[in-house]
């Protein structure tokens, strides 16, 4: 399965290709506990997976890793 998504991908376009990674993503790390909330969720539109990176303390590099093998676990 191709995970098309990069460091500046938005992170609202891979959670509208894989919308249940907002609910499973905070099972994995309290740091993105904050995605499960609709008013954040809503914001996810102005934040790149760089962005998000910089706000949670992961590397652009774990991050991505994370939301591509996820997205390849429950695809």
């Amino acid at each position: 399965m191709d995970f098309p998504y990069d460091v500046n991908s938005r992170l609202s376009d891979i959670l509208d290709a894989y919308p249940w990674l907002a609910d499973i993503l905070p099972e994995y790390d309290a740091r993105l506990k904050a995605l499960s909330n609709p008013a954040v969720r809503a914001m996810t539109r102005k934040y790149t997976v760089a962005d998000v990176s910089r706000f949670t303390g992961y590397s652009t590099d774990k991050l991505l890793d994370k939301l591509r093998r996820l997205a390849q676990e429950h695809a």
